[in-house]
């Protein structure tokens, strides 16, 4: 007996839906590999921000060091407040002062 053919029009059908599937895949396959960029990117930026952390917890230990010495040498905590203080509200001057500058322009 010889085996019967599928006819043209189904033969067609199915190729269709053989081409369909394929760009299902093909579009996530491109989806994929747009989440893994955004994934390398997400990560690359988590690792600049630990190693600011890293960097910014660094000069806190040394900071609180020098200050710890310079308590231990008689420099009195009062003369550090004060001097922070100044720096601080310099600090604050110059940002109202350049958000001034920004808004009256």
């Amino acid at each position: 007996m010889i085996p019967e053919f599928a006819s043209h029009e189904t033969t067609q059908l199915r190729l269709g839906h053989i081409e369909d599937q394929l760009t299902r895949v093909s579009d996530a396959v491109v989806s994929i590999a747009r989440m893994d960029e955004r994934l390398v990117a997400v990560l690359e930026g988590m690792e600049r921000f630990n190693l600011k952390i890293e960097s910014e917890s660094q000069v806190r230990r040394l900071l609180e060091s020098r200050v710890h010495d310079l308590e231990k040498e008689g420099v009195s905590t009062n003369l550090i407040k004060q001097f922070l203080t100044i720096v601080i509200t310099g600090a604050i001057t110059a940002v109202i002062g350049g958000i001034g500058y920004v808004v009256v322009g």
